[in-house]
């Protein structure tokens, strides 16, 4: 009899979902018909979510919902949309929603922006949906379940070994007395607020590896990831990067490294930059949850709705570029050469809610690309044509180029050494 109750309950489980999914929600944006406890999993294609978006927007528009599971979720998508949330919302589109895997990495505490967990390898079977999806996708959507097969363990035992190499460090640069002292770094600064005068322990050990793991996953990953970009697309287009290092000679002259304030001097080569930041669409989307009710697109969202504003649909939006697809750095320049501002460049987000470290970001990538062209030649290895490097994104956290190998030939000399591009690393 047991065995026959479980199936009946469960029979009328679904049934009752099915019936929930169904039903039309009065006054929420369009979208996919759900199915049973899948949602919409099943149209969203893993290595290329945010394409599988974009293609739903078409038939559903700029402002659209889709079910993550039996999660409803409003999806933005198009320059005007987006920008209209981000900047025209203020605070009410200022909270993230809660990501199950972010919790326990940082164990409840709401420390910095948002973190990263680290980049797990995704399934590439192509059977059932739930093949197409990482272990700690699915975690996040389904937590319990997660939880239940130890979906989480891979990337927490990951965390955990940076938190280790964390901890040392911060040993090592603990200072030997409680007192002011000269503050040389962000470490330093949470340091000495931990000494003395804080009653309400906020910024004890844990809470300043917190600090430091965010700043570690969210500060290195996305820089380090855009270089790599660079140097890839330096080589797969010789004709670009040669413009970028005529220019460089030009301006800097023989054995001067690029400054900040150079950059207004490299039109192209900033040119050049911004659209490799706009090309490779690094961060697709970083979800947001409405903190009030909130009308979007003609639509009121109750207070509490995760929303998806689609970054790569803006950094593609073909009302915006004339040539979304194409790396192209005219996208930057006017008919005179000079450096272009676009509004709907926006990789780094916009409003309440914009990237703290942009500025930072833009100097340290332009410091460092100026740089390499200026010493180095960037091609293929031997035997491929710059037509042969490969530009498909392998998912992770980022969008980050596949691993392969470039050569770096020093200039104006010809001994040539290894540059390799790292792809995601592999997930256990």
């Amino acid at each position: 009899m047991a065995p026959l109750l479980l199936l009946g309950l469960l029979g009328l489980l679904g049934l009752w979902v099915l019936l929930r999914a169904r039903t039309p929600a009065p006054g929420w944006p369009p979208g996919p018909r759900p199915l049973p406890l899948i949602g919409n999993l099943h149209l969203l294609r893993v290595s290329q979510q945010e394409r599988s978006l974009m293609e739903l927007s078409e038939q559903y528009g700029p402002v659209f919902t889709v079910h993550m599971g039996l999660q409803k979720t409003v999806v933005l998508t198009g320059y005007e949309a987006v920008r209209e949330a981000l900047v025209g919302t203020g605070q009410r589109l200022a909270d993230r929603p809660p990501i199950a895997i972010f919790q326990l990495i940082q164990g409840g505490r709401a420390w910095g922006q948002a973190g990263s967990p680290w980049p797990t390898k995704p399934c590439r079977s192509s059977g059932a949906w739930w093949t197409s999806w990482s272990s700690t996708e699915l975690f996040n959507i389904y937590p319990r379940l997660g939880a239940l097969l130890q979906l989480h363990q891979p990337v927490l035992r990951k965390i955990e070994e940076v938190r280790a190499i964390l901890r040392t460090l911060l040993e090592a640069r603990r200072p030997p007395a409680p007192g002011p002292g000269p503050v040389h770094s962000y470490v330093d600064a949470l340091l000495q607020q931990g000494q003395g005068g804080d009653p309400d322990g906020l910024f004890g050990e844990d809470n300043v590896v917190a600090c430091v793991l965010d700043m570690v996953m969210a500060g290195t990953e996305t820089t380090s990831a855009t270089l790599q970009w660079a140097a890839l697309l330096m080589g797969r287009h010789p004709h670009v990067q040669g413009r970028v290092q005529e220019e460089l000679d030009r301006v800097l002259g023989p054995g001067r490294p690029p400054r900040p304030e150079d950059q207004r001097s490299l039109p192209y080569t900033n040119a050049v930059l911004h659209e490799v930041q706009r090309f490779i669409t690094l961060l697709p989307h970083v979800p947001r949850c409405t903190a009030a009710d909130t009308r979007l697109g003609g639509y009121l969202l109750p207070k509490g709705t995760p929303v998806v504003p689609l970054l790569s649909s803006v950094l593609l939006d073909k009302t915006q570029w004339e040539t979304p697809h194409q790396f192209n750095p005219g996208h930057f320049l006017d008919a005179q050469g000079h450096f272009v501002k676009r509004e709907a460049f926006l990789p780094f987000s916009a409003g309440r809610r914009v990237c703290v470290g942009e500025s930072l970001a833009r100097t340290e990538l332009f410091l460092l690309f100026a740089g390499l062209l200026y010493r180095f030649r960037l091609l293929p290895p031997p035997g491929l044509s710059p037509g042969g490097l490969d530009t498909r994104p392998a998912p992770a956290f980022t969008m980050r180029p596949p691993a392969q190998v470039l050569c770096a030939v020093p200039r104006p000399r010809t001994l040539a050494c290894s540059l390799k591009t790292d792809g995601p690393s592999p997930g256990p």
